[in-house]
């Protein structure tokens, strides 16, 4: 930080402000993983809790794993559940830097540790309840650990370089119980013409959910309530009058598959890390395996609601321009019993289905 507080955006005095941010001298990279995120986080916790294992041995594992590919200098126990993992990046160009760090989050980091004004836990510091946080791994530049000691020239580059959602983007401090919406950022999807509520409705649907999953429970309706309100009333102005919006809202929370700052080319990333389910292998067909592995990880993602297949946006992470080839693959995965039918396609909506493992 280059100074206690600055100034936002928006005017407002901040301790938590791009203007009183300096360069980044660390990466911080934090894993924190919740059973209630999804079912596949929670099939992956039970695993370890048979084998003697926790959330913290997984995250330590990924950081060492994350290590071998840029200098780890500190992990830090968040006094809860969570490691954070400080890479030293001072003089590092951003775009290596970025890489990766799309890469860390395609194993699961958190992609909010990419914002510069970020705040994060500091070795040794003083929670709120009084209890401190552990320093348990520290790197000094003599270390004789075999550990990555420089960026490589050539950073992995499993996430595709998209922005992140919030990137570098500043928001004020609110004060979550005056506030009422949880720290959740609605202003973005407030209306400014016509004919966009459809759009603007989903886009706050997929924010919520993507809230959701990185705090590891759900709002509760009262909230959703509070939250819609502030978006009306700032929307008013380009609303139909007498149109119910709050239930259309609460259609779209149950619509959607891919929660804010989750991508389908991080799932499609971490379908190529795992082997392709056991009813596919009767084809030799590699794209078709790869896309039932990608419904897998989809279905993990969002739990007990069907996923949704665009597949203009599905035949682009496979490098073709049309559709017609993933078509005939969705079809066969029908065939096999892989994927189950929920709702067809129709004009603007692609069709929905539940993975059948």
């Amino acid at each position: 930080m280059t100074a206690p507080v600055g100034l936002t955006k928006t005017g407002k005095l901040s301790a938590h402000a791009l203007s009183n941010t300096g360069p980044r001298r660390f990466l911080i990279v934090e894993f924190d993983f919740n059973a209630s995120n999804c079912a596949g986080e929670a099939r992956l916790l039970g695993r370890l809790t048979t084998e003697g294992r926790d959330v913290p041995d997984l995250c330590a594992a990924l950081l060492l794993h994350l290590a071998e590919k840029a200098p780890l200098v500190l992990a830090v126990y968040s006094g809860g559940k969570s490691l954070h993992g400080w890479f030293h990046c001072a003089d590092v160009p951003e775009e290596k830097v970025l890489r990766f760090f799309r890469y860390a989050v395609s194993l699961g980091a958190d992609q909010a540790n990419w914002n510069p004004s970020q705040f994060a836990r500091m070795p040794d510091g003083l929670r709120e309840n009084r209890k401190r946080t552990g320093r348990l791994f520290f790197q000094p530049g003599d270390t004789k650990m075999k550990l990555a000691d420089s960026w490589p020239e050539d950073a992995s580059t499993a996430t595709a370089l998209e922005s992140f959602h919030d990137e570098v983007e500043e928001v004020d401090e609110v004060d979550e119980a005056e506030d009422g919406c949880g720290g959740l950022a609605w202003q973005p999807y407030v209306l400014t013409k016509v004919n966009t509520s459809n759009k603007m409705l989903h886009e706050l649907a997929r924010e919520v959910r993507g809230v959701e999953k990185r705090r590891g429970k759900k709002l509760t309706v009262a909230r959703y309530k509070t939250i819609f309100g502030k978006w009306e009333d700032a929307s008013r102005p380009f609303l139909q009058e007498g149109h119910d919006y709050f239930t259309e809202f609460l259609a779209k929370l149950d619509c959607v598959t891919v929660p804010r700052g989750e991508t389908l080319q991080a799932a499609f990333e971490r379908a190529k890390q795992r082997q392709p389910p056991s009813k596919v292998l009767v084809i030799r067909n590699e794209g078709v395996r790869l896309l039932a592995s990608l419904c897998r990880e989809l279905q993990e993602t969002v739990g007990d609601q069907p996923i949704m297949l665009h597949q203009m946006s599905i035949a682009k992470l496979f490098g073709y321009s049309q559709h017609r080839n993933i078509s005939n693959w969705i079809k066969a995965l029908k065939t096999l019993g892989v994927l189950k039918p929920v709702e067809p396609w129709s004009c603007g909506k692609a069709a929905r289905y539940f993975y059948v493992a």
